[in-house]
């Protein structure tokens, strides 16, 4: 009587399934990236765009004090001086500006002085914008605007729906980000109410 052994079965890995297991770790580690630098992106726009908020009820409340515009040379250590507790240092740094200046904002310098009731524009006249030129109290016109802009996405990693462009807050107290689909095109001079005699 013969007795049978048991053959024992191999299974090899085969270099074709080694390959295609790798390249769909690689696929999902790039899917997982491409998703964590787009949150990234938003959540520094959202930052920034908090910021210039704040910064625009700074404003409101200076204003509705003193009845003008703040010293453009001085407009943050007047904003701070006049609410601590709402305009914090890290309201004036954009999380996307790698210098260390104090403030990453600039203050439209056409309005300085101006009482805000003399606006006419104040739907389409920035008040706060990102500047190119960060500093203790930036201020200046259009040719100070971030360039490049702040906050961009690239079609590549999907990134369509993130804004491009700038933070800019409006005289009205609105805020606008990104530079394609502005609803009101942006201008630095204000129209002023003429005075009756």
């Amino acid at each position: 009587m013969s007795v049978e052994t048991p053959q024992r079965k191999t299974t090899h890995v085969s270099l074709g399934r080694v390959l295609v297991v790798a390249v769909a770790l690689l696929l999902l580690a790039g899917v997982y990236w491409m998703f964590i630098a787009l949150r990234r992106a938003y959540r520094t726009h959202t930052v920034c765009g908090q910021n210039v908020e704040y910064i625009q009820m700074a404003l409101a409340m200076y204003t509705s004090e003193w009845g003008s515009f703040p010293d453009p040379d001085h407009w943050v250590d007047q904003l701070r001086a006049q609410n601590p507790r709402s305009t914090d240092v890290r309201t004036f740094k954009c999380p996307e500006d790698p210098s260390g200046a104090r403030s990453s904002y600039g203050m439209n310098r056409y309005l300085a002085g101006i009482d805000p009731e003399d606006i006419l524009n104040e739907d389409h006249l920035v008040s706060v914008y990102e500047t190119q030129h960060p500093g203790n109290n930036p201020s200046g016109g259009p040719k100070d605007v971030a360039s490049p802009p702040r906050h961009y996405s690239s079609e590549e990693s999907g990134g369509y729906w993130l804004y491009k462009g700038n933070n800019y807050g409006y005289a009205c107290g609105m805020l606008f980000g990104g530079a394609v689909d502005l609803p009101r095109r942006p201008t630095f001079e204000a129209e002023l109410r003429s005075e009756s005699p």
